[in-house]
């Protein structure tokens, strides 16, 4: 079996079997292009956790801009993505929608004219905001045990037999539609980020229909979700310390978005 070379923090991440794992499988919403895996739960990049996060962090922008005279709702940069892209386009529905790049993420609205000194005093409460939650930062940005998991189990996904076979079914459907693939037939052709969107959409549409049409992307993802049960098991302790460590993180979100602690 194919292995990835990974620093190992708790847990053995190497030369793991998923023989007898069929029945795992990962969930795909094939409409918004949303994957559950079984890391998730330990995940600080699931998507439950990072919304949790983000509410939190513009809470406490929106706090100090309104103790500063500038009321109103904040966006800020985000990193919550339902859509799971890591083996490519998948759901035509957004491909339809976005092309190869996706749904763009939301972005902050420190350029938003909302009286003078807005900008300022935006850029001021970023940074308050940053310092206050710099702990819990320094941790969920970090390459803790669950990012580990994470790269070890992508890389043995795309190494496998099975994987690869995956890649090369879409790869052949695309060329089939007359999409140029990439050398490694892993992606359509780089060229396609650089078309016109209407060209790029209909490109995009036609690599999901047959990521989707081929089995390719559910093969991926399933073997992804088999090798990271196998790594959740040998990791079982460190996961354990980790997931208390990230609940004690999402509590303190959340008593800042409730006002049960307010920063002084």
């Amino acid at each position: 079996m194919a292995q990835v070379e990974i620093e190992s923090r708790g847990g053995d991440l190497e030369g793991v079997s998923i023989e007898g794992r069929e029945s795992v499988v990962a969930q795909l919403d094939f409409d918004t292009g949303a994957v559950q895996l079984p890391l998730d739960q330990f995940s600080a990049d699931a998507p439950e956790f990072t919304s949790r996060m983000t509410a939190a962090m513009e809470t406490l922008v929106q706090r100090c801009l309104v103790e500063r005279g500038f009321p109103g709702p904040v966006t800020i940069e985000s990193k919550v993505s339902e859509e799971g892209r890591t083996f490519g386009a998948w759901s035509v529905s957004k491909a339809a929608a976005f092309g190869f790049a996706g749904e763009p993420e939301r972005t902050a609205e420190d350029a938003v004219p909302r009286g003078a000194g807005y900008d300022e005093a935006f850029g001021s409460c970023l940074d308050d905001m940053r310092n206050s939650l710099r702990s819990e930062f320094s941790y969920t940005d970090a390459a803790n045990i669950d990012r580990q998991i994470s790269t070890a189990a992508y890389g043995l996904t795309v190494q496998s037999a099975a994987g690869k076979q995956a890649y090369e079914d879409r790869a052949l459907c695309a060329e089939s539609k007359g999409i140029v693939m990439d050398p490694d037939r892993i992606s359509a052709s780089v060229q396609y980020y650089e078309e016109a969107p209407d060209m790029q959409i209909r490109t995009a549409t036609a690599f999901a229909e047959c990521s989707v049409s081929t089995g390719a992307v559910q093969t991926l993802f399933d073997l992804m979700a088999r090798y990271q049960t196998a790594m959740i098991e040998r990791s079982a302790g460190a996961l354990s310390e980790h997931q208390k460590k990230l609940a004690e993180i999402s509590a303190r979100f959340d008593a800042i978005i409730s006002g049960a602690e307010v920063p002084e």
